[in-house]
């Protein structure tokens, strides 16, 4: 009996699941921030799975993502290849691995305690944004640029930073020693300006 009732409880929240993505998947196509984060709000504490969504799929005028919420969003494998991101969140420790960030722009973006983990950030121009206490283990970093940014207490290891530019940025400790732990070549490459 106990089997039993547990399968249904698994096949019930499946089902939850699948309804919940499907709401999110319709009214992210409208590509309306106010009635997707209107919508999180009245599912704050539902467990949402975006794995694999193509944002950049998405009819944003001018390809600029602005203000959306994406706290306690899953987002693996999902694609913001190229777009512009103006004030979306991604906050929280939730998970964000191999993520396609590549050549996007990234406007006043808070992302404090998110993990970035093996994502895609290649040719990405990132400004006056917030990342304090980030995880970017094994990011494709190549040719980043952080500008005016708050990094403290981000973890790059295992990162691809060459050619990246860390200009008036805050630091913190962690991101000190990823720069001590990279090879003679890449650190030669790093631009960190004006740090304060």
């Amino acid at each position: 009996v106990y089997g039993a009732s547990r399968r249904l409880a698994n096949d019930e929240e499946n089902r939850n699941q699948k309804n919940l993505h499907q709401m999110a998947s319709d009214i992210l196509r409208r590509a309306d921030a106010n009635e997707w984060n209107a919508w999180r709000e009245q599912a704050e504490y539902e467990y949402i799975d975006m794995d694999g969504f193509d944002f950049a799929s998405l009819p944003f005028q001018d390809d600029t993502m602005t203000g959306f919420n994406f706290r306690g969003v899953s987002l693996n494998s999902a694609s913001f290849r190229g777009l512009k991101l103006d004030g979306v969140d991604f906050s929280e420790d939730f998970s964000r691995m191999s993520v396609d960030f590549a050549r996007s722009k990234w406007t006043t973006v808070t992302a404090e305690n998110a993990w970035f983990d093996n994502s895609d950030f290649t040719g990405a121009l990132i400004e006056d944004s917030n990342f304090d206490g980030s995880d970017f283990f094994g990011i494709e970093g190549k040719g980043i640029s952080f500008s005016n940014c708050r990094l403290r207490g981000c973890d790059f290891p295992l990162s691809n930073l060459q050619n990246s530019q860390f200009s008036s940025c805050e630091i913190g400790p962690i991101l000190e020693r990823a720069g001590k732990s990279l090879s003679e070549p890449q650190i030669a490459r790093l631009n960190f300006a004006r740090m304060e």
